[in-house]
């Protein structure tokens, strides 16, 4: 069954849950294998999303109270609602989703690796690292498992590991510039600052438009007296992180992303750091809904980050004068 199928959901109307569900308290049968999926307050989600996660937890009640559950089909169903979770930055409940997956299907990569990879947003390493070297013992193969353990490490300050993963994946089509940002950086930590060079040129021959490699390789120039150099790359930065082919991670972006509303796909495309798509996004959302303070903020946000501050300020302004005790566009 592919991630696609697996992840789609429909957003039919569906009633809002009043008691606690069968995730909240487990049926007595599944309380020493799963955890529970606490119901948080999504009143500020749009809608359709708030219908989605209603509808995916009923789904999942109804498995659970089954007489023989398929178990597959349960840890999907886990999994459906971890994206949905995922995408309204609720990680604690995405969290607990993968592990109930990985506790349904243990020999499924994708279930750690997206609990290894939702660690690693959220900064928690050593959690990361424990769901990613659990994926890589089921499936040492796939690639950008390396971009994550090496990240990861380098998180962590263990750039010998961190060097080893990444090195392992520095020619591979796709993971070329992510690889080598990451390497780039660690030379300039252990002051190999022509290494860094190197690494980082790789990085932008792979990828010119990665405008986050910039401020690395201006860092390794300026230490190398090359003071020209440093400030035209300097001049050339933009805040975002280098693209690595995914298959795993597109194939659940892209099951989410189709079905969202423009907000949510607006949220979904700055978790990522696609400010500029962000940015469309959340103006397609305000077109609709142009009362919306706290989304328009959130929009001023992804237009700085892309590097249009002019039009952030402006967006500000906008906020400010809808809404003028608002404290989060001041």
């Amino acid at each position: 069954m592919i991630l696609g199928t697996l992840l789609g959901f429909a957003l039919a109307v569906a009633p809002p849950m009043t008691a606690a569900d069968a995730l909240s308290e487990l049926p007595p049968q599944w309380r020493t294998e799963l955890v529970s999926i606490e119901e948080a307050d999504i009143s500020g989600a749009e809608r359709l999303m708030q219908e989605a996660v209603s509808e995916s937890r009923q789904e999942i009640a109804a498995l659970l109270a089954a007489p023989k559950p398929d178990r597959e089909v349960l840890a999907g169903a886990y999994g459906r609602l971890g994206a949905l979770t995922l995408l309204l930055e609720m990680e604690a409940q995405a969290d607990a989703c993968f592990r109930n997956a990985g506790t349904l299907q243990p020999q499924e990569f994708r279930w750690p690796y997206y609990a290894g990879y939702l660690a690693m947003m959220s900064g928690n390493t050593d959690r990361a690292l424990d769901y990613l070297e659990a994926a890589r013992a089921i499936d040492a193969d796939y690639p950008t498992l390396y971009l994550r353990l090496g990240k990861v490490r380098l998180d962590r300050s263990e750039l010998g590991e961190a060097r080893a993963s990444l090195e392992r994946i520095a020619d591979i089509p796709g993971l070329v510039t992510a690889a080598n940002y990451y390497l780039g950086q660690i030379a300039n930590i252990e002051r190999r600052h022509e290494d860094a060079v190197v690494h980082l040129e790789q990085a932008l021959g792979a990828d010119p438009g990665a405008s986050g490699v910039h401020y690395p390789l201006a860092q390794a120039y300026r230490a190398l007296g090359e003071n020209d150099l440093a400030r035209d790359h300097l001049s050339r930065f933009r805040l975002e992180t280098p693209e690595a082919k995914d298959p795993l991670l597109a194939q659940l972006k892209g099951a989410t992303k189709r079905s969202l509303p423009a907000f949510q796909k607006a949220l979904h495309a700055t978790r990522q750091g696609e400010w500029a798509t962000g940015a469309d996004l959340f103006a397609e959302g305000l077109a609709v809904d142009p009362e919306n303070v706290p989304a328009r903020v959130s929009y001023a946000r992804a237009l700085y980050l892309a590097g249009r501050a002019d039009q952030a300020r402006a967006e500000l302004d906008k906020a400010i004068e809808a809404k003028p005790d608002a404290l989060l566009p001041h």
